[in-house]
């Protein structure tokens, strides 16, 4: 393993290739990473579930038909689509247009899973809605208004078949089959179990592994996928006290830092441990949680758009030597987080440093964005302003990004 930045996936690698391995295995804009999947969880078919939804895909019970049993499917996982694809692979050769679902919306949340269900091999192939969402309750109201006016001859909608696992949240029947919904906009959904999930016993060990492998790393990233194995995560890292079964409080010199891949997980490590990951995706996707990783490893800070004309910076560490300047937003170089410190020190936000907050102008809206420099800036490239004095844009002189910048302190 080389000297690059281990990140952690604690997962199973997908086949035939894995999106995560593809983005961080390539450098990017000076950041270099080494992805290594850990697989927690293993995954069996559901031989019951399986057995109902291959009945279903043999008489045609899913299609746009009257007389079908229902008008379409959902996947909120990449096992669900693994244990369908083996149903359709299974069943090929035997009759012409199998699986027979050639006018019924396949709704997907998410980009992962929605391109494993386009690499399902299917000719005419499925039509798949709804992968932009990224979430089992915005996925639910995106069905609401799509299935609606898909069948909108229809004074009642015909019932979903919702694939699942055994371990799942119930966002998205309680929203379509709401109560308080018109009776013409409400569906029914049916949830068919075609796979189980368990830690994999060897998970534990084998990440502690991984751990004393790479204990010469300066940085390294565990990302979480699923609730599913975070105590056994916790406690290879010794952050998990066993007497309380909460998390011991983080050390301020370590090597290791958690992300997760959306609010779900985020929410268990906080709810049931106590524990508040390092980076929480904004997006659950590859890009989402490298997003996340590199702005934490560039500047230690969150940048979110404020209402109106600033750029609010809310997490501040000691870290990174980065500065990109772009359309409404700029991350800041190590010049300028020396000065926040010792400003701070001096009583312009008492507390801990990581509670450092202000305010920077954004840059005009026509402005494109810049590329990304990673190494050290150059003498008196920022020129702090009084906060009276009206925002400068930054400026381009050959290869040199010099910003000037003004700060109110609260």
């Amino acid at each position: 393993m080389s000297q690059n930045t281990p990140v952690f996936l604690l997962k199973t690698r997908s086949s035939p290739g894995d999106s995560y391995e593809d983005l961080f295995s390539a450098p990017t804009n000076g950041f270099q990473f080494d992805p290594v999947f850990v697989p927690v969880l293993e995954h069996r078919f559901e031989d019951a579930g399986m057995a109902r939804v291959r009945g279903l895909l043999q008489t045609r019970a899913i299609s746009k038909s009257q007389q079908s049993s229902y008008g379409a499917l959902v996947f909120t996982s990449q096992r669900a689509v693994e244990a369908f694809a083996s149903l359709v692979e299974e069943g090929k050769g035997e009759d012409e247009g199998w699986p027979y679902l050639l006018d019924v919306p396949v709704y997907s949340v998410g980009p992962a899973t929605t391109r494993a269900l386009q690499a399902i091999s299917q000719l005419p192939p499925l039509q798949i809605f709804g992968g932009h969402t990224g979430n089992g309750e915005s996925l639910a109201q995106f069905i609401l208004e799509h299935y609606g006016t898909w069948y909108s001859d229809r004074p009642s909608k015909p019932p979903l078949l919702f694939l699942v696992g055994e371990q799942r949240r119930d966002i998205i029947p309680k929203s379509l089959m709401d109560p308080n919904l018109p009776s013409n906009k409400r569906i029914r959904v049916d949830e068919v179990v075609v796979y189980g999930t368990g830690e994999m016993a060897s998970f534990k060990e084998s990440f502690k592994q991984l751990l004393r492998d790479t204990a010469d790393r300066p940085r390294r990233w565990a990302v979480v996928f699923s609730p599913s194995g975070c105590d056994s995560m916790l406690g290879a890292l010794d952050m998990l006290d066993e007497e309380t079964g909460k998390a011991k409080p983080k050390e301020g010199e370590r090597s290791t830092y958690i992300a997760t891949i959306g609010p779900t997980t985020r929410s268990y490590l906080v709810k049931s441990f106590g524990f508040e990951p390092d980076v929480c995706a904004e997006q659950p996707s590859p890009e989402g949680i490298w997003q996340g990783i590199t702005r934490f490893n560039g500047g230690g800070f969150q940048i979110r758009q404020d209402i109106g004309y600033g750029i609010r910076w809310e997490r501040l560490s000691i870290c990174g030597c980065m500065i990109v300047i772009g359309r409404g937003s700029m991350e800041i170089s190590r010049e300028m987080m020396r000065c926040t410190n010792t400003r701070q020190r001096q009583g312009a936000n008492p507390g801990n440093a990581c509670q450092a907050r202000m305010t920077v102008a954004p840059l005009p809206c026509n402005m494109q964005p810049l590329t990304q420099l990673n190494r050290p800036p150059p003498p008196r490239r920022l020129t702090r302003r009084r906060p009276s004095t009206p925002p400068i844009a930054p400026s381009v002189q050959d290869d040199i990004i010099t910003a000037t910048w003004c700060a109110n302190w609260t």
